[in-house]
C-alpha cells in the first residue's frame, strides 16, 4: 500500500507541475494577445466610413491615368538608367535614322527595330561603329560612353 501512495504522490506532483506550466504559458499567451489587441488600436484604421467617396474615386483616377501613362510609354527606367535618343547612319548614307533607348541597352537589343524600318540591312553582316571604334554588339552604350544624340555609323559588309 506504502508503493501504491508513493506512486499516486508521484503522479501529483507530474501533474502539479504541469498545471503549473501551463498556467504559467497561458499567462504569458494573454499577455502576447492584449500586446496585440494594444498594436491593433494603434494602427490607423481606413475603412469607407472615415474616408470620403471623393477621395476614393481621386485615388482610382490617379491609377487609371497613371496605367495610360505606362501603356505610352512602356520603358521602365531602373536605378542610373536614362532615356538616349541614338542616332544611326548607314556609311553609305541609305539610312538615318533616330532611336529612343536606355543607356544600358545594347546593339542586339535595338536590331530588330533598327531592321524593322531598314529590312535591306538584315541579310549583311554590320559593323557598328562610335567615335571611330567597332562596337561589340552585346556590350552597354554605356560601356563605349556613348551618350544622348550620339551617332552610330552602320557599315554594310557585303561578301
Amino acid at each position: 500500500m506504502n508503493a501504491q501512495l508513493s506512486n499516486e504522490k508521484a503522479k501529483n506532483k507530474k501533474l502539479t507541475n504541469l498545471y503549473n506550466t501551463l498556467s504559467e504559458n497561458t499567462i504569458k499567451l494573454e499577455k502576447e494577445i492584449e500586446e496585440l489587441k494594444l498594436k491593433m488600436q494603434q494602427r490607423p484604421k481606413i475603412s469607407p466610413s472615415n474616408s470620403s467617396n471623393n477621395d476614393i474615386i481621386m485615388l482610382y483616377k490617379k491609377i487609371y491615368n497613371l496605367n495610360e501613362a505606362l501603356k505610352r510609354y512602356p520603358v521602365i527606367l531602373e536605378k542610373n538608367e536614362k532615356l538616349i535618343s541614338i542616332i544611326f547612319e548607314s556609311s553609305d548614307q541609305t539610312m538615318h535614322y533616330s532611336m529612343i533607348c536606355k543607356n544600358t541597352d545594347t546593339i542586339s537589343v535595338l536590331q530588330k527595330r533598327l531592321y524593322k524600318e531598314y529590312p535591306d540591312f538584315i541579310d549583311s553582316d554590320n559593323i557598328f561603329l562610335s567615335k571611330g571604334n567597332a562596337i561589340n554588339r552585346n556590350k552597354s552604350f554605356e560601356s563605349y560612353k556613348i551618350k544622348n544624340g550620339d551617332i552610330i555609323v552602320v557599315n554594310k559588309r557585303e561578301d
